[in-house]
């Protein structure tokens, strides 16, 4: 939101959305590893379903400041574009602070065991197997 009032300041404004990048990569960090907590099974399904949704920001966030500042490009038309980005940001935060679990889910015990079990070799023992320090030259 801060880049909205900077005015002329360009280095200031470069630094700013620098920061804002920064941090939402480090929030990505939690929520992107959620999949995991939830789900183990299924965590690419929901990871491919989830990214889905998380592109539409990406096509309809340039028509909407298309439309925001189409009619006058100002400080008070850029400030609205900030100021609605930030608010769907923090609802997404809040959202997620709420309902967001990582727990894994009932659903995702359900079916059938998509890994196999591989069977063990009784008859290989691994304490018979002596390691040299040539064992790793090549």
């Amino acid at each position: 939101m801060g880049v909205g009032y900077v005015g002329c300041e360009y280095n200031l404004a470069v630094i700013l959305l620098c920061l804002a990048g920064a941090f939402d990569g480090i929030s990505q960090v939690t929520t992107g590893v959620n999949h995991l907590d939830i789900a183990p099974k299924y965590a690419g399904t929901l990871m491919g379903i989830t990214n889905t949704f998380a592109t539409i920001p990406g096509f309809l966030a340039p028509q909407a400041v298309g439309w925001i500042t189409a009619k006058e490009s100002t400080s008070k038309t850029w400030q609205s574009v900030f100021y609605i980005s930030a608010g769907i940001y923090v609802f997404g935060v809040i959202t997620y602070a709420l309902l967001g679990s990582g727990e894994v889910q009932s659903w995702a015990n359900k079916g059938s065991n998509n890994y196999e079990q591989l069977p063990q070799d009784e008859d290989h023992d691994t304490e018979d197997c002596p390691v040299t320090d040539d064992s790793h030259s090549y």
